[in-house]
């Protein structure tokens, strides 16, 4: 019901401003998905807060041409990235990406995945 009203409502809506709405089903195929929607070779990846390098992985294993900019502000994390990452066209930065230039202070939590510039909550 809800694939029915995507197609038949706001996909010709989106059509007029010349977008398009692709439904993925799985996501293995939707690497190659991506990969035959954009028509490239190289595919240029931005992967924000890239914590141990798990995406990463994932994307060169199935796009292996890609080029791929790793963003994992903390350093700890960033440590690990950094060992786990060593394959061609992936490069790592350890800074945060925002809306604004600035710096903020980041929440660390025992979870590296957990971590966040949010303020951790602290249960009683």
């Amino acid at each position: 019901m809800l694939r029915a009203f995507f197609k038949n409502y706001v996909r010709p809506l989106l059509h007029r401003f010349g977008l398009d709405l692709v439904w993925f089903e799985k996501r293995p195929k939707l690497f190659k998905d991506i990969e035959s929607f954009l028509h490239v070779d190289k595919l240029i990846i931005f992967d924000v807060g890239a914590n141990e390098g798990q995406t990463v992985k994932e994307f060169k294993a199935e796009l292996p041409n890609s080029i791929i900019h790793s963003f994992e502000p903390s350093p700890d994390t960033f440590a690990q990235l950094q060992n786990a990452t060593r394959l061609k066209n992936v490069f790592i930065w350890n800074v945060a990406l925002g809306s604004t230039p600035g710096h903020q202070i980041f929440f660390e939590n025992s979870e590296s995945i957990m971590s966040s510039f949010l303020p951790l909550l602290i249960s009683a």
